[in-house]
C-alpha cells in the first residue's frame, strides 16, 4: 500500500519531535537540546519530501536529490556538531540558563512555545525543500550539471568556513592562558561571529536556485535567516552571555569588530 506524504504530515512530524524533546528537556533540565532538533527538523524536511517524490514517480530525474542533499549534508554536520556537545557537557548551554532565569515561574510555558517555535520556523525555511519536490521533471532537469557544481562549490566553502570557526574557537578556549580572554585571531578578527555569517552563506544558495527555475520568492530566505541569525536567535543571545563573561575586554572587541559582516579588516592586536 502506497503512502503520500502531505505538507500536514511533515508539519506534525516536526511539531511531535519537538514536543518529544520538550519532554526530555523537563526531565533532564536542558532546554539546549531544542537546537538539536531544529537541526533534525531541517534533515528530515530535506529528506521526506524528495524521497517521497522519488516513491511515487520513479520517472523522476535523479537531479531531485542534488537540492535535499545540500540541506542534508550541512544540517547533518550541525546535528553530529550539537549532539557531541551536549554529551559532552554536564550542564546546559549558558543561553538556555540564562532564559529559564528571565523566565522564572513561567519557564515550562515559555519553553514549550520556544520548541514549537523553532518545529515551525524549521518548517517555514524549508518550505523551498517541498516545493522543489513537487516541481515538474522538467523543471528539476533543467538545472544544468555546472550550475549544481556552482551550487555545491559554494555549499562547500560556506562549511569549510564555519568548521575553520569552530576549529579556531575550539582550539583557543582549551588554551589555559585564554582563559577569561577574547577571541580575536583568525577570522574572529575580521567578524565576531564569523560561524553565523557562514550559516547566512549556505542559505544564499536557496535564492540562487529559486532564481534559475523563476521562484523569485526564494530569495527572501536568506533575508529571513540574516534577520533571524543578527537580531533574535543567533547574536542577541551569544552577545548577552559575551558581555556577563567577558565585561569591558569584549565591549573594546565590538568597537573594532563588525558583528556578522566581514566588512572591514580589524589591525588590532588581542589586549590582555
Amino acid at each position: 500500500m502506497s503512502f503520500t506524504l502531505t505538507y500536514g504530515w511533515l508539519i506534525a512530524i516536526n511539531i511531535i519531535g519537538m514536543i518529544r524533546l520538550y519532554v526530555i528537556n523537563v526531565i533532564r533540565k536542558r532546554a539546549d537540546i531544542v537546537d538539536i532538533g531544529w537541526a533534525i527538523c531541517l534533515i528530515v524536511n530535506a529528506l521526506l519530501p524528495a524521497l517521497n517524490r522519488h516513491i511515487n514517480d520513479p520517472s523522476v530525474p535523479l537531479t531531485l536529490w542534488c537540492f535535499p542533499l545540500l540541506f542534508i549534508m550541512w544540517y547533518v554536520r550541525l546535528a553530529t556538531h550539537l549532539v557531541t556537545r551536549y554529551v559532552r557537557s554536564p550542564e546546559e548551554d549558558a543561553r538556555y540558563t540564562a532564559l529559564r532565569r528571565k523566565l522564572a515561574q513561567r519557564q515550562h510555558l515559555g519553553l514549550f512555545i520556544i520548541f514549537i517555535a523553532q518545529a515551525l520556523l524549521a518548517l517555514g525555511l524549508s518550505f523551498p525543500l517541498w516545493q522543489w519536490a513537487t516541481l515538474s521533471n522538467d523543471v528539476i532537469a533543467s538545472i544544468s550539471t555546472v550550475q549544481w557544481g556552482i551550487l555545491y562549490t559554494w555549499v562547500l566553502c560556506s562549511l569549510i568556513g564555519q568548521l575553520l570557526a569552530d576549529k579556531q574557537l575550539s582550539d583557543f578556549k582549551k588554551d589555559p592562558s585564554n582563559n577569561g580572554q577574547v577571541m580575536q585571531s583568525g577570522l574572529w578578527k575580521h567578524s565576531r561571529h564569523p560561524n553565523y555569517f557562514c550559516e547566512w552563506l549556505f542559505w544564499l544558495h536557496v535564492a540562487l536556485l529559486g532564481w534559475w527555475i523563476d521562484h523569485l520568492a526564494w530569495m527572501i530566505y536568506p533575508v529571513i535567516m540574516y534577520g533571524f541569525l543578527r537580531y533574535f536567535t543567533g547574536i542577541p543571545f551569544s552577545e548577552q552571555q559575551a558581555h556577563a563573561h567577558r565585561g569591558e575586554q569584549y565591549v573594546r572587541y565590538q568597537a573594532i569588530t563588525p558583528a556578522f559582516f566581514p566588512w572591514k579588516i580589524n589591525t588590532h592586536t588581542r589586549s590582555n
